[in-house]
This record gives structure tokens, sequence and C-alpha cells, in this order.
């Protein structure tokens, strides 16, 4: 490094010429072994920020390798250097340009990236964790909406969420979400409003809601009980099927007319819950039934096994279907339960209770099952100990 550090008071153009074959240049030395003092020198003498390596490395510019490495002080160097030029426009600043479809912030948490770069590297000098590097980009002005190029439902906010290295720091990772979305850049809430999959703000709740982040999703909603924001953790909940992700949707959707909605079945095909729940694969089946105390749960909610989708089916017709085709013992049980407490919390109400009875137990090729539905069909009122669960 003696050598380089008496090189960079050189003036501009003999330190711009030294490049090695792949790119490397001054700047990017220093900054790799974390010396804001040389990388300061570099500046001064006109060292070129945005200078690429080539190949596999080519996102590293001098400003990105800072980032991967972790050196808040030489980001903020660099950064301010950027600010500083002649022809400077806010949206213009190397905070917003992208590098092979890398924008800053985002690059800030690709832990992959991150982890490969800082593996190589024999600096001494202090990092910060990428949580921090995160938050003091974005404080730097840093947009979350930033995503990867081509690829617009990847975005800043949702990588934040999606990084993993937050053992003993998840209070600062969701300081971070709150940060995404306070931020004086953009306002994430009021984009795209074609729907959850378009919009950024919906997109992010997907994200926290397939990776069970309770706690996140509730910053994500911020308790103002939105009635989009509750759209999307329903479809989300709707595929993943989780427990504590339902009761916390069911929580902040205590709009009645929300409520009817999930009831009536909210997608294309007007599945309600109980049919989402039951379209799994048979592989996934096999290996883990069907999730009875969630069934539960939905029944409480007044979620009927009666009531069709597009298609005319009942969750219940489904049901009697799964187990017709189940092939091993154990899956049979479980569904055959399933059934049961179908039937049990069943109002037929109105229902015609012969139709009810020929509709059902033609479905119903197994005696067992057909044994269930038969005092259904009686006239009068449903005997209180009918199932035994």
């Amino acid at each position: 490094m003696r050598t380089l550090a008496n090189l960079v008071d050189q003036p501009l153009e003999p330190l711009q010429g030294v490049k090695r074959a792949d790119g490397t240049t001054v700047l990017h030395l220093f900054v790799e072994n974390g010396d804001k003092i040389l990388v300061e020198k570099a500046l001064k003498n006109g060292a070129e920020i945005e200078a690429l390596r080539s190949g596999l490395r080519s996102y590293e510019n001098a400003f990105h390798l800072a980032i991967l490495h972790g050196f808040i002080d030489i980001i903020e160097l660099i950064d301010q250097h950027d600010k500083n030029r002649d022809d400077y426009q806010d949206a213009n600043t190397i905070l917003h340009r992208r590098f092979a479809g890398f924008s800053p912030l985002i690059l800030a948490l690709r832990e992959d990236l991150i982890s490969q770069v800082r593996a190589h590297s024999n600096s001494s000098f202090p990092r910060a964790h990428p949580l921090e590097v995160a938050a003091r980009l974005l404080a730097l002005g840093a947009d979350p909406r930033e995503f990867f190029e081509g690829t617009e439902t990847f975005f800043a906010l949702k990588q934040a969420i999606y990084f993993k290295d937050i053992k003993g720091r998840e209070q600062q990772h969701l300081d971070l979400i709150r940060a995404f979305l306070q931020s004086g850049a953009s306002d994430l809430r009021k984009m795209s409003p074609e729907g959850y999959k378009n919009n950024y703000f919906q997109s992010a709740i997907y994200q926290a809601v397939r990776d069970d982040l309770v706690e996140c999703v509730k910053v994500l909603v911020d308790n103002e009980k939105e009635r989009q924001a509750c759209f999307g953790i329903y479809e989300a909940v709707q595929s993943v099927k989780s427990k504590k992700m339902l009761k916390l949707f069911i929580d902040i959707a205590s709009d009645d007319g929300l409520l009817k909605l999930i009831r009536e079945g909210l997608d294309a095909n007007n599945n309600n819950l109980l049919h989402s729940i039951l379209q799994e694969s048979w592989d996934f089946l096999n290996q883990n039934g069907i999730d009875l105390e969630l069934m539960t749960f939905c029944l409480d909610l007044q979620i009927s096994p009666l009531k069709e989708n597009r298609k005319g089916r009942t969750a219940l017709e489904v049901a009697i279907t799964l187990f017709d085709k189940a092939k091993n013992d154990p899956l049979k049980e479980n569904i055959k339960e399933m059934i049961k407490l179908f039937l049990k919390k069943i109002d037929l109400g109105d229902f015609n209770r012969l139709e009810f009875k020929q509709r059902y137990k033609f479905i119903a090729h197994d005696i067992e099952i057909q044994t269930l539905i038969d005092p259904l069909g009686e006239v009068g009122e449903k005997p209180e100990n009918l199932i035994e669960i």
C-alpha cells in the first residue's frame, strides 16, 4: 500500500490510468482496505468513483465496495464527494444509480454478496452490520422503492424484509423497516392502487407474511387497519396457511364488512379460506395432513363449509373427495376428523335436508362417511351428540 499511497498524490490523469486488467483502480484498492484517509486523497485527486470491475465482479465500483464491506465513513465520504460535483442533481446521485442491476440500498442487504466480499478481505478497519449500512444509506437519501433492474417486484423494502441475519438484532431490523416506511424519499402506501401484487407496500406485506414475521407485519400495517393492507395479508395467508398470521389478520380486519368478504371468498374462483386450505398437493397432505386447529379457527369465524365457489363446489365436497382419493390410512383418518368438524359446525338452516343428504351421500363412496352424513338428512334438530370428536 505504500507505493499506492505515494501514487495517490499524483494529478488526475496518471491516477485514472492506473488499472488492472479487470478494471481494478487505485480507488477500489483503497476502499477494500478501508482506509478513509487514502480514499479521500484519491477522490481529491480525481479518482473515478464509477469505474467498474469487469466480469463477475462488475457490480463493484468504489461506492458498492464500501457498502459491501460496511465502511460507513467511506460511504459518507463518497456520497458527499458525489453531491459536491458541478452537475449534481438530486435524482441522479450515486445513491440512485444502479450498477449491474443493483441499487446501492438493495446491495447493502444482499447477504450472499456481502459474505463473498468480506470473506476475502484482510482489512483491519471496523465494519458496520448490513442493517446499519442500509439505515445510513436511507438517511443519506436512498429510495426504499428502488428495485433490482428488470424485476420491479424485487425492491429495497422487500429485500430488507427478506434479510435473514437478524439474530440478536430483531429490534434493529424492525426499526429499519419503520425507517423505510417513514422515509421522506417516497410514500410506499400510496403507490400502484391496482392491487397489492402491483403495490410496493402490499407486496412487502406479502413477503413478511410468507416469511412468518408477525412483528414485521405489525410494523408494516402500523395499526392503521387499512383495508388494502388486510387484503394483502389475507391473500398471503391463503398461500401459507399460518395460524398466527391468520389470527393477526383477523385482529387487524375487525371491520365486519371485510370479515364477510373472507367468508364469501375473495379470490377469482370465489374460494373461501376453507377451500384454500384444502388446495394442497398430495405430497404436502401425505406429509403434513390437514391442520385441524386452523380449520377449527376458520369454522369459529363462521366460514361455511357449504359455501360454493365458482365451480359450484363446497369445502365439504372437496373434503369428501380428498378422503376417497387418499391412499394412506393416517391421512384418511385426518381428513375424516376434518369432515366431522365440518358436520358438527354445519347449520343447515333453510337448506333442504333431503337434498343435502342426497348430494353428499352421492359424492361419498365410503360407507363410513355416508354414515356420518345420514343424521343431518333427518328432519328436526341436530342431536347434540351427533358426532364425538
